[in-house]
Parts: C-alpha cells; structure tokens; sequence
C-alpha cells in the first residue's frame, strides 16, 4: 500500500499514506456547520469555536490510530 483514502466516524477524510502521514484532511460539512450559530463576522469568536472543534476531532482520531497500530512504545 502507498495511499490509502479514508473517511473516519463521518466527520473527516485523509489520505493515510506510507510513511502514516495523513494528507488531504477535510472536515465534513456537518461539522463545518456545528458553530454557525456564530455570526461569520465575529472572526476571532468562529476561529477559536472551529478550532476547538477541529482539535478535538484530530485528537481523538489520533488515539484511535496509535490504538489501531499497537499504541506508543514506553519511553524509558
């Protein structure tokens, strides 16, 4: 294998190469659309909201593949 494309839990698709690096990451629309309550022109009040969001998936997509691939080895 030397691309794999995929999308994960319907809320974001990558593509997961070779080397594991995930390239091409594109959040799903509906969750783009989770902080529309936020006017588009409070810029600072919809980044921080975004980010937020948009971390918090990354974060969890991350544990679920060091789990798919044996974790982390310990550091001694």
């Amino acid at each position: 294998m030397s691309k794999l494309a995929l999308e994960w839990e319907e809320t974001l698709t990558f593509v997961f190469n070779e080397d594991c690096t995930l390239k091409r990451l594109k959040f799903a629309d509906t969750v783009r659309d989770k902080n529309d309550d936020i006017l588009k022109e409070d810029f600072a009040q919809r980044f921080d909201a975004d980010f937020v969001l948009m971390t918090g998936i990354l974060s969890k997509l991350t544990e679920n593949l060091l789990d798919e691939f044996g974790g982390e080895k310990a550091r001694l």
